[in-house]
């Protein structure tokens, strides 16, 4: 066998080796998908099923028995199982002028977060301080953002419910549920 025919069946041996290797590690790149795949949905599905218990189950029960909190044993641990209520809010696109509305409305402006912003382009720092200086002292017409702080929002809305004010809540995106909790005891 000449010098050549070694160098070319080395070659092969190598490009098969490596080969192998990259269709070894594809399988486990596949398997290893799969698995994770499979433990997402079981996730998303036992994670159901938590909610099924934590907002509505053990939240009705305890409303039955007229239960706000209380300490159980489970496997030789101690915790406090209470509840309580919690906002939730999803200010969309479509709701945010009514939301807006609603706060200027009931004096909460404090909660709106304006936002002016140009698009100068890279590298042009002194371009865009000049910009925002002529801006504050010409009152020109620009492009203007309202915002709202979720947390903040729902914060205020629990306020005002727990103060007896009316709260479109519904226009406004607010979700008020019960949610049931666990907390270990902590023995000294």
């Amino acid at each position: 066998m000449s010098i050549i025919e070694k160098i070319e069946k080395a070659e092969k041996k190598m490009d098969n080796t490596e080969l192998s290797g990259v269709i070894t590690l594809s399988k486990k790149l596949v398997s290893q998908s799969k698995i994770v795949d499979d433990l997402t949905s079981a996730l998303k599905e036992e994670t159901k099923k938590l909610n099924k218990i934590q907002f509505e189950d053990l939240p009705e029960m305890m409303n039955e028995l007229d239960l706000i909190s209380t300490e159980i044993e489970v496997d030789n641990q101690i915790f406090k199982l209470s509840k309580a209520e919690k906002y939730f809010a999803s200010i969309t696109r479509e709701r945010k002028p009514f939301v807006i509305k609603w706060l200027r409305d009931n004096r909460h402006t404090g909660l709106i977060r304006n936002e002016i912003i140009a698009q100068v382009g890279k590298g042009k720092d002194n371009v865009a301080a000049d910009v925002y200086a002529y801006i504050e002292k010409a009152g020109l017409d620009v492009t203007r953002e309202e915002n709202i702080h979720t947390g903040s929002f729902k914060a205020l809305v629990k306020d005002d419910i727990e103060k007896g004010k009316a709260v479109p809540m519904e226009e406004l995106g607010v979700q008020r549920v019960v949610q049931a909790t666990l907390r270990e005891v902590k023995k000294w």
